[in-house]
């Protein structure tokens, strides 16, 4: 694929280069690498001194000739079936087929239940440790509680892995990288919000690989060069493109054709000015009790919670940013993300905010119809511009 640099900004290449550098030491921390979904807080693994491997990022890690025709109908061949999530059908049956190394631990938060039963399975066929945390369908202080009791059950079990016993001081050191990360990216997005159109939103639906990496010090680097690149545009008054109209874009996108976006936002001048997976809660983990933190943080990211509370969170966001329409992209088989689509769409659409939904695949390009997508994207930007 032919990359258009002006299409990206150099903190975007600063990402591939730090996800690159992170996941190639997993050679180095044999003995010490843990899988976990996209929810479970990544601090946790990393203060207990073990390496954090988010399943759905690690397409990234995956030989070229899995993510063909061929390494899919391998993959279902075995167990992961074309009626589950692509994502998990490559990762474990990348394990599976040893063209990973399998981790010591597998971790997930049951908020997807199909990850956690991917997880069982497969930590029951090679003998391997596998932790599901459960999260109460109410967000109450009682589940918040809840929640903040596994998560400190769950990292005395991790620091018992690592073989270092149960240090705070790690974990702490984790919290403070992870809030300044997450306090740059916040501060950017302030910026993206008062001034729209600064950046391109197309490659910002990758930065949920940055988010799960918090606590790092690379990604606190990257997060720092996001503030300090929004924050020079605004200041000389940049612009990328004359707005047409303003998108917020929900859930994930396609991982094999960014001239899908490129043609969103520079041909048709739909803006992508915010991501819904970008949007960071407002809360500060404290190092006296991170793992009360941590718990208050899940049950109010927005997209792990019920469909009531996720709705009016994105009906916030469109104000906020003050969006013309909203774009769902619906991840093929994601049963946890598209089964909320029509709750979501009334609710909205209550509020006067129109959304389209988009139906596509993320990391499996054999049912890809571009010019299907964008044929109802067009139509789409004409009734919202």
């Amino acid at each position: 694929m032919d990359i258009n640099e002006q299409y990206y900004e150099d903190f975007y290449f600063s990402l591939i280069k730090f996800q690159y550098r992170f996941y190639r030491d997993m050679a180095k921390n044999q003995g010490k690498i843990i899988f976990k979904d996209i929810g479970f807080p990544q601090e946790l693994i990393l203060g207990a001194g073990l390496m954090p491997v988010i399943v759905e990022s690690m397409i990234g890690l995956l030989p070229p000739t899995l993510l063909n025709e061929k390494g899919f109908d391998k993959a279902n061949s075995i167990f992961y079936d074309t009626g589950s999530c692509s994502f998990h059908r490559l990762a474990l049956s990348a394990i599976h087929n040893n063209l990973v190394e399998l981790p010591n631990a597998f971790i997930g938060l049951n908020a997807c239940q199909e990850v956690v039963n991917d997880f069982f399975v497969i930590s029951n066929e090679h003998q391997i440790p596998f932790y599901a945390v459960d999260l109460p369908y109410e967000r109450t202080e009682d589940a918040v509680l809840y929640v903040e009791k596994q998560y400190e059950e769950t990292f005395e079990k991790l620091c018992k892995l690592s073989s270092e016993g149960v240090k705070y001081s790690k974990l702490i050191e984790t919290i403070k990288l992870s809030n300044a990360a997450s306090n740059y990216f916040r501060k950017a997005n302030s910026i993206r919000k008062e001034y729209p159109g600064l950046i391109y939103g197309g490659p910002m639906l990758k930065f949920v690989n940055l988010v799960m990496m918090f606590g790092t010090e690379g990604a606190l680097q990257v997060a720092r060069e996001y503030y300090e690149t929004c924050s020079r545009y605004a200041q000389s008054g940049e612009r990328k493109v004359n707005l047409k109209c303003k998108i917020l874009w929900c859930n994930m996108g396609i991982n094999y054709d960014d001239k899908f976006y490129e043609y969103i936002e520079k041909e048709l001048g739909a803006m992508i000015v915010i991501e819904e997976f970008n949007i960071l809660p407002e809360v500060e983990i404290s190092t006296d009790n991170p793992f009360l933190g941590l718990a208050k943080r899940t049950l109010n990211t927005s997209f792990i919670s019920d469909a009531r509370l996720r709705a009016e969170n994105l009906v916030k966001l469109a104000n906020d940013y003050d969006v013309d329409g909203v774009v769902f992209f619906s991840h093929m088989n994601c049963r946890f993300f598209n089964s909320k689509f029509n709750i979501l769409k009334k609710y909205l659409n209550e509020k006067g905010i129109p959304i389209i939904e988009l139906s596509g695949d993320c990391i499996d390009k054999r049912s890809y119809n571009r010019a299907q997508l964008i044929t109802r994207l067009e139509a789409f930007v004409e009734m919202i511009s």
